[in-house]
């Protein structure tokens, strides 16, 4: 195979741009769960906690495989006053009116609350996507990498064999 026969084709940065983003993308939401994991953390620390009784269901919308989905509505008693909560989650079968449920209020100000076990699916996924994110850039960048490696020793070797058949001409000549 001679010299002309080779082609060679640079990387495509597409590559090194997408695996950029997703790493970028991947640390910001890292950093995101890091920040709202501390914040649930010290307010279920400094927060007083309670259980609300679930009065009745909102309605959120449908999901993905068309069930319904609810957020159950709770209410808690601070000092003799009643308050109403909603959950910031939903679900198709939330929990049954009259149940219970576990929420932490501030002490100070008792309509400020969160529900102490609805946050934790929310918490892995975003260090689920914070870690995964990068993982999957990384590889992109690492792949342009040892193609672009692969493609400047291609050109050496396309350019050293070159010489080399113009060294094996001219000797040749000079004969």
């Amino acid at each position: 195979m001679d010299n002309t026969e080779k082609t060679l084709q640079l990387p495509k940065k597409t590559f090194l741009f997408v695996g950029m983003l997703f790493a970028l993308v991947g640390i910001a939401v890292l950093i995101g769960a890091l920040v709202f994991t501390t914040s649930h953390v010290s307010k279920l620390n400094s927060f007083k906690r309670v259980q609300a009784t679930v009065v009745e269901w909102q309605y959120k919308g449908t999901s993905d495989n068309g069930n319904s989905m609810y957020s159950e509505v709770v209410e808690y008693s601070v000092d003799g006053k009643t308050y109403t909560a909603v959950n910031n989650s939903s679900s198709n079968s939330p929990n049954r009116i009259g149940s219970k449920m576990e929420i932490a209020y501030n002490p100070e100000h008792p309509e400020e609350y969160i529900f102490v076990s609805s946050n934790t699916i929310l918490i892995i996924v975003l260090f689920a996507i914070g870690v995964l994110f990068p993982l999957a850039g990384i590889s992109l960048v690492v792949k342009y990498v040892k193609d672009y490696r692969g493609f400047k020793r291609a050109q050496a070797e396309m350019y050293d064999d070159g010489q080399d058949c113009n060294e094996e001409e001219s000797s040749e000549a000079d004969a």
